[in-house]
């Protein structure tokens, strides 16, 4: 992705009304090369030609739309790399804000009700507990997590479950072992 392609200049890019019509066009639209073309574009959106060249130019400037032969295509997956880099994960910030209220050290000392809070806990807690492919039994879990929970308005074999239940750490026959991220 374009690296100084930031939210804001999308929301600037697509601001203009013509810009994003014409950009509406491209990424609602229609599947034929030849429906893509300005002179098409300029029919759907009801724009003038000129209006859509300058729109296109633009939004092609901009990084929002690419050429695709004698036609142009909507650059979407710029919205999926916005959302990626602006996760609380992608900056620690996010995540470090997150968890503040809920850990401090090697000790959990709350415990969020909300579901995204509380999976960015378990990550965490998941994250310093169980390495990558370390197979362990049950005592082994929750020892580990029982340490966390001292304190805790939340005992260690709530946690487990909620590990297992997010899907972060895996069981089978007795045996845990941490999953692997689903790719974004």
């Amino acid at each position: 992705m374009d690296s100084d392609l930031t939210p804001d200049a999308v929301v600037r890019l697509l601001a203009e009304p013509v810009r994003l019509r014409v950009f509406a066009a491209l990424t609602l639209g229609v599947q034929a090369p030849g429906s893509r073309t300005p002179a098409a574009l300029a029919e759907l959106t009801g724009d003038s030609p000129r209006a859509v060249n300058a729109a296109l130019t633009r939004l092609r400037a901009g990084g929002l739309v690419e050429p695709d032969g004698p036609a142009f295509a909507a650059r979407t997956d710029v919205f999926r790399d916005l959302a990626r880099r602006a996760a609380p994960e992608a900056t620690g910030a996010g995540t470090d804000a997150v968890l503040r209220p809920f850990v401090r050290g090697d000790r959990l000392i709350g415990f969020p009700a909300a579901w995204t809070k509380k999976r960015l806990v378990l990550e965490y807690l998941a994250g310093r507990s169980f390495p990558w492919g370390e197979e362990v039994g049950e005592a082994a879990v929750n020892e580990r997590l029982a340490a966390w929970c001292e304190g805790a308005p939340i005992d260690h074999v709530s946690v487990r479950r909620y590990l297992v239940d997010a899907g972060i750490l895996t069981r089978e026959a007795g045996v845990y072992r941490r999953a692997e991220p689903a790719p974004v």
